[in-house]
């Protein structure tokens, strides 16, 4: 059986997108500002700036909500190479995240970039990158 083939590939691809999903969430429901926090800003005190940050991280929420979303529907309704196609952008995704926040906090790209080699070998193993190799 091929490496694309392989039954537990979307499986994977479920966790993929639920992570993404729950942050989403959490950033838009319950705490905004945890995120600054998590990802190693300084959560500002004044509050015009509080406010600033607050709505930003909302739309990060939103965004990484969007996109949870979106793998989760390809992975219920899709096929295996849109769902390849859909992790692998989400791994573009957490590259670029990782390059931002990266130039504002040291070391902070990795909080991103841990995600990048998993994402890549699910997406290369859906589109079937590796099929013949292993």
């Amino acid at each position: 059986m091929p490496l694309s083939s392989h039954p537990y590939l979307p499986t994977c691809a479920l966790a993929f997108g639920a992570f993404p999903t729950l942050v989403g969430l959490q950033l838009l429901l319950v705490d905004p500002l945890s995120g600054l926090s998590m990802l190693g800003y300084t959560v500002p005190t004044d509050p015009s700036s509080r406010q600033l940050s607050t709505s930003l991280m909302r739309f990060f929420g939103a965004r990484d909500l969007t996109l949870g979303l979106v793998t989760l529907a390809v992975w219920r309704f899709g096929n295996r190479k849109t769902l390849g196609v859909t992790t692998g952008l989400g791994t573009g995704l957490a590259v670029m995240d990782g390059l931002i926040n990266q130039v504002d906090v040291v070391g902070g790209g990795w909080k991103h970039w841990v995600f990048v080699p998993f994402g890549a070998m699910l997406s290369g193993g859906l589109l079937g990158v590796f099929d013949g190799l292993l």
